[in-house]
């Protein structure tokens, strides 16, 4: 799935065997997808979950 987001396969091999931890692998996975991209996908971005939780 990553590779469709144009990286190259070094990259992608870099995040698929990451030993450092889930931040570690959020971190790097968070320079590939944003927000339009985690929305395309079904979920729903932090910032409108906040605004839907918290409003005034």
């Amino acid at each position: 799935m990553i590779r469709k987001f144009g990286l190259p396969e070094w990259k992608v091999h870099e995040l698929a065997n990451c030993r450092k931890g889930i931040w570690r692998s959020a971190v790097m996975l968070n320079s590939v997808l944003s927000n339009k991209e985690i929305v395309s996908l079904g979920f729903m971005s932090m910032t409108d979950y906040y605004l839907k939780i918290c409003e005034n």
